[in-house]
């Protein structure tokens, strides 16, 4: 735990001294958003909830302030959106990864189905996993997921 506020402070200090350093933002984000200073949790990639969540959630998108065209930034703030139910929000963020900066993204497609599905929306959910799967055929989550998916109707 006294690394995980020795490395916040850090970060914090870089921020403060040069406010449109967006790396040190994303990695305050990232840092927040883990449930734990745990490394082994945060390879798992454990995501908070509750304060922390917000904390990071606007460590996020002030760090997209700044590079606003940082994909993986607004993937990681998605994630953490849908981690936490916020699914509008996170709806917002994936469209916005998929139409505006990287249409090929395939994880995004994916994301954004997961999304879908957990608003009920079965029919945009399916069309989202099956542009996931012909942009990367590989991406065996989207699969399983667009399978899953069917074999519920």
């Amino acid at each position: 735990m006294k690394r995980f506020k020795i490395a916040e402070a850090h970060y914090r200090h870089v921020i403060l001294a040069e406010p449109l350093h967006g790396d040190a933002g994303f990695r305050l984000a990232d840092l927040l958003a883990t449930t734990n200073s745990n490394y082994v949790r945060l390879k798992a990639g454990e995501l908070a909830g509750g304060k922390r969540a917000k904390k990071a959630e606007s460590a996020y998108r002030s760090a997209l302030q700044h590079r606003g065209d940082y994909v993986d930034g607004w993937m990681a703030l998605g994630k953490l959106l849908l981690h936490n139910n916020n699914l509008d929000d996170a709806e917002v963020v994936f469209r916005r990864v998929t139409t505006n900066l990287d249409p090929k993204h395939s994880a995004a497609q994916y994301f954004l189905g997961k999304t879908m599905e957990r608003k009920g929306v079965s029919a945009e959910a399916a069309k989202a996993f099956r542009l996931a799967i012909e942009l990367d055929s590989s991406n065996t989550l989207a699969r399983t997921a667009l399978n899953l998916l069917l074999s519920s109707e």
